[in-house]
């Protein structure tokens, strides 16, 4: 029984050790421009960013395309700001090789270690979950071919993009050996989401201005290539299309 509550003590503090963590990594410190001794973590801003993204991109859209055009548009929105976010803060949130300096010499079993990782990956994707899913939920709902079933169904697809996308990066880490190339890749990811913010603000404001329906003649007819993104038949479940577009 003594063994049993050490366990659980190691594991609530490894857990509450590395939440803090993610809350003040400094990987977004140059994007966001928060310091380690600032009273806001850097992590607050990036959620901040990624909430700002997504309701810019949800107002932009909404009223002017398809249910499915706004689901795509979304949740490939989704895919490309978790990923980075999942790169950025790799040893953070997922694995830090320098652990070992750290508790290496202390009695924590590798199984509640493991745990523990996994528990703050978990809390890291749920984060970025709410994050990238709220505000396109409630505005699709209110589309002329959305409602409470798009809101249910949309739930269900940007849950599969935070963790295919957080598991795409773990394996590309781990079994394909990209380490290296994404860790070259940080700093530049680590400005994806300001870039993110910038591109929809701007666009939008081009669109408002041209107003030659440019934005809506591309979501009624997208490009060969929006295909080959998983978000594709993930869109097409969304607006109707069932579980069994996800098979094509």
């Amino acid at each position: 029984m003594s063994e049993r509550r050490s366990r659980r003590s190691a594991f609530s503090a490894l857990l509450t050790a590395l939440l803090r963590m993610d809350l003040r990594n400094q990987a977004y410190a140059g994007a966001t421009g928060a310091k380690a001794d600032e009273l806001i973590p850097p992590l607050y801003w990036v959620v901040g960013q990624i909430l700002t993204t997504s309701l810019l991109l949800s107002l932009m859209l909404f009223g002017r395309v398809s249910a499915w055009f706004f689901a795509w548009a979304e949740l490939s929105t989704t895919m490309i700001v978790v990923f980075s976010a999942v790169v950025v803060e790799f040893n953070e949130i997922v694995l830090n090789p320098a652990d070992s300096e750290v508790i290496g010499h202390r009695p924590v079993r590798g199984a509640t270690y493991a745990a523990a990782r996994l528990a703050n990956l978990g809390a890291y994707v749920a984060l970025m979950f709410v994050a990238t899913t709220i505000f396109p939920t409630i505005l699709g709902a209110a589309l002329l071919d959305g409602g409470v079933a798009f809101a249910a169904r949309y739930l269900l697809a940007s849950g599969l993009v935070n963790v295919g996308t957080a598991a795409a990066v773990v394996l590309l880490y781990t079994l394909l050996g990209a380490g290296k190339v994404l860790d070259r890749a940080r700093t530049l990811l680590a400005w994806i989401q300001i870039l993110a913010i910038l591109a929809v603000f701007y666009g939008a404001q081009l669109m408002l201005r041209a107003g030659d329906g440019s934005v809506e003649t591309f979501a009624a007819e997208p490009p060969a290539w929006a295909r080959w993104l998983p978000t594709y038949p993930l869109a097409d479940a969304v607006a109707g299309g069932g579980l069994a577009a996800l098979a094509l």
